[in-house]
């Protein structure tokens, strides 16, 4: 009896595994179609389920999509930036997104046809420090405060900027600070 139940236990294991890649097999070809029609972001969550499958080259071959995927959405979504508070907004909500690098890159950008604008060179020096870039924040930051003082005490304040307060080169952009 014993045996029995093993071995039934096995056939159900093997057909849930054979459902698993039926699953994972309809959610690429739906992923396919939609990808086809340039779908993207419906295509992507079909992708990502696709890629959590059992069968690994189709696994593979799904993130690889994914990949493609995020990169034509991207393309299609060209921003254009025409103000110092465009490319402010869009540097803090790309810090929000954890997406550091390019928060910097937007920054910058900016900078160089806004080069006086403290609110740009604030993110940046908050970008580079979510990067672990303290000294590169320290002169934007510097800047930043001597173009608006009101940003001294907004960066004493900032948890985005907590990793910095340990840095001699930071007190010494703040000032004496009472703590």
């Amino acid at each position: 009896m014993r045996k029995s139940t093993v071995a039934k236990k096995e056939l159900l294991k093997l057909e849930r595994q054979r459902r698993a890649r039926q699953r994972q097999q309809a959610q690429m070809g739906r992923a396919a179609e939609l990808f086809n029609k340039r779908r993207y972001g419906t295509a992507k969550r079909y992708l990502v389920r696709a890629a959590k499958g059992p069968d690994l080259g189709l696994a593979h071959r799904a993130r690889v999509f994914l990949r493609i995927c995020e990169e034509k959405k991207r393309a299609r979504f060209k921003l254009r930036l025409k103000t110092a508070e465009d490319y402010y907004n869009y540097a803090v909500k790309l810090i929000n997104d954890q997406d550091h690098d390019e928060a910097v890159a937007v920054a910058a950008k900016g900078l160089i046809r806004y080069p006086d604008d403290a609110d740009l060179l604030y993110a940046k020096a908050v970008a580079k420090v979510a990067l672990g870039e303290i000294v590169g924040a320290v002169r934007p930051l510097k800047r930043a405060i001597d173009l608006d003082p009101r940003l001294r005490l907004v960066a004493r304040q900032d948890p985005d900027l907590k990793p910095m307060l340990a840095s001699v080169l930071f007190k010494e952009v703040l000032g004496a600070v009472g703590s």
